[in-house]
């Protein structure tokens, strides 16, 4: 059986170990909230533009017989909720889908 002493120092060395714990999770905590304060300040914004579903479709630009090209990467302006497709691009898809199915 222990003496009185050793259970002392032993309690002491526990308390200490403990102690060292406590700081380090205090120290943890500070850099967890500092990480949730800053994220808490970033504000993602909606894209302004997004790719023509014709070019997901299909993988390239629509051919234009106008003269009139596709903005680069067929990017196009999010000016309503819904908008997926470039000007005309959804009339060009329908098209070819009616032609293929009566082709074929």
């Amino acid at each position: 059986m222990k003496s009185k002493d050793e259970i002392i120092k032993s309690l002491e060395g526990e308390i200490e170990n403990l102690t060292g714990s406590i700081a380090k999770l205090q120290a943890y905590e500070q850099i967890f909230e500092y990480m949730i304060s800053s994220v808490s300040e970033v504000k993602l914004e909606r894209p302004k533009t997004i790719t023509c579903k014709y070019r997901l479709l299909h993988g390239t630009s629509r051919k234009r017989n106008n003269g009139h090209q596709c903005p680069p990467d067929c990017q196009v302006l999010i000016t309503k909720a819904n908008r997926e497709w470039g000007k005309g691009c959804q009339k060009v898809h329908s098209m070819k889908q009616r032609r293929a199915y009566q082709e074929g």
